[in-house]
């Protein structure tokens, strides 16, 4: 919290105060600053204290109250508390190495405050103008894509919220889109897709079954519900060759059953039969059917 104050032309406070404890040859991001700290805190119990004490003193300038101004020192009092702080820092370590990524930083800026910078990629600004942003990563690894991911996802629905002009219209495509998929209220795509349509955004989500979503969102809060609203909130749908009960089933439940009686259509055709280019598709005026495009052979230009 003592973070987002005193940000003066773009001042950094813990910048500062890392400055006094390591001092930095070159400018930091916002992330960068804080993994800096934590590598320092983390290096001996000495290190800790006296990172406790000059972060104490810049929030008791800001008049942050002292509970809040004493979090290192929680951490002080037994030699057991500071190895919970080291394995806290592990912890933390899985998302800053990703977004302090020296390859993320000199394009993308995920500072939580506003500070002038012209060298990184403000979201807003590009949304504002109708830009198109591209995220198709290749220098990161696996993990720190998934995080990155899942930052500038939620970077880019807080613009399309926030935005002045409401009249444009906005797109977000994300292809396999279980790898950023999150449940939470502030970034979660069912709390997108509940508001988006009343911003002029159109959501375009492709992933491989409706079991990797469940299996990306096993672990969250309300992960099921999220999903149903997924579901409930796509007005179109094409559903490709599967062979995912879950995705099989929801297709039985969305087809309706013939009024003549009989078999459904997807037990005589099963999704499994479908060939290259052929589909089910749902669109959102209850129109649905079965098609097939051609596509064009591999070596054609």
């Amino acid at each position: 919290r003592f973070d987002g104050i005193g940000r003066e032309k773009g001042v950094c406070p813990l910048l500062e105060v890392l400055n006094l404890l390591v001092p930095q040859g070159e400018k930091l991001s916002y992330f960068a600053v804080i993994q800096q700290l934590l590598n320092f805190a983390r290096a001996s119990s000495d290190n800790l204290q006296r990172a406790d004490q000059e972060i104490f003193k810049l929030a008791r300038h800001h008049g942050i109250p002292e509970q809040e101004a004493s979090f290192f020192q929680s951490f002080l009092a037994s030699r057991d508390l500071i190895e919970q702080f080291n394995y806290f820092c592990l912890e933390a370590d899985i998302f800053l190495n990703a977004v302090a990524n020296s390859d993320v930083t000199q394009m993308i800026d995920f500072c939580p405050f506003q500070v002038e910078s012209s060298s990184v990629i403000k979201l807003l600004p590009m949304v504002e103008e109708g830009k198109v942003i591209l995220f198709s990563p290749s220098v990161l690894s696996d993990s720190t894509i998934t995080i990155v991911g899942k930052c500038l996802k939620a970077k880019f629905f807080q613009a399309v919220f926030s935005r002045h002009d409401k009249t444009r219209p906005v797109g977000y495509v994300c292809d396999e889109f279980q790898r950023f998929i999150t449940a939470d209220e502030d970034s979660g795509e069912q709390s997108f897709l509940d508001r988006c349509r009343a911003y002029r955004t159109t959501c375009v989500l492709a992933t491989q079954s409706i079991a990797s979503i469940q299996y990306a969102l096993s672990d969250a809060a309300g992960g099921k519900s999220a999903i149903d609203i997924i579901l409930g909130n796509t007005g179109n749908k094409i559903l490709m060759r599967n062979t995912d009960d879950s995705t099989v089933r929801k297709l039985h439940s969305l087809i309706p059953a013939s009024p003549y009686g009989g078999a459904h259509i997807a037990q005589v055709r099963p999704m499994t039969t479908l060939a290259c280019g052929e589909a089910y598709y749902l669109l959102s005026n209850g129109e649905w059917g079965r098609e097939k495009i051609a596509l064009p052979a591999k070596n054609n230009p």
